[in-house]
């Protein structure tokens, strides 16, 4: 199905006893989107305190791409951290992996 993608959220560090973790409020963030025949992914930072994290986004579709980098977030300051932009034919993956002051993973994947 055309535009149809899974955002699969998980923990790299950290125990927590129940499980649930609101990941929406994490400083960086995957925003999505598929247009023409190719797939955009936005990496946003928007931080409650002041944060430093390395960031690796990949990509992976009919070809492969790494972007990876370091990001000082500052609280009240939402900005585009990077922008990825890929051609797809079938099925693709994402992968954000971050750490630094904070430790967490998101994956999406299209079809």
């Amino acid at each position: 199905m055309r535009g149809a993608f899974i955002v699969a959220l998980g923990i790299l560090a950290g125990a927590f006893a129940n499980g649930d973790r609101d990941m929406s409020a994490e400083p960086l963030q995957m925003v999505i989107r598929e247009e023409a025949g190719a797939v955009v992914i936005e990496l946003i930072g928007n931080a409650t305190e002041p944060v430093q994290l390395t960031y690796d986004l990949s990509f992976t579709g009919a070809s492969q791409s790494h972007n990876r980098g370091t990001a000082r977030l500052l609280p009240g300051s939402e900005k585009v951290v990077t922008t990825l932009r890929m051609s797809v034919s079938g099925p693709w993956n994402a992968t954000l992996s971050v750490s630094g002051d904070r430790h967490y993973a998101q994956t999406a994947e299209g079809r």
